[in-house]
């Protein structure tokens, strides 16, 4: 009903739309400064600079595969 504190997204690597899904849900009044957005992505596709409002924190590699964490606080 308000918006999530955190938003765990593993789209289909090779699927050219979903990146916009994520921006989507990423923009709307679900995601708040206050919110941490996971999002996982295959190593050739760059992550985004930012996913609606929250920047990108950190990235980090596993093998093929990079989870990189958006929020708009410092996340400890």
């Amino acid at each position: 009903s308000g918006p999530y504190t955190l938003v765990l997204a593993d789209p289909p690597y090779y699927d050219e739309g979903a990146l916009a899904v994520v921006q989507a849900i990423a923009a709307s009044p679900l995601v708040d400064a206050e919110t941490v957005f996971v999002l996982e992505h295959h190593q050739k596709a760059p992550p985004p600079e930012t996913l609606g409002a929250l920047p990108l924190y950190r990235s980090r590699r596993h093998g093929d595969t990079v989870v990189s964490i958006y929020a708009g606080e410092v996340v400890t």
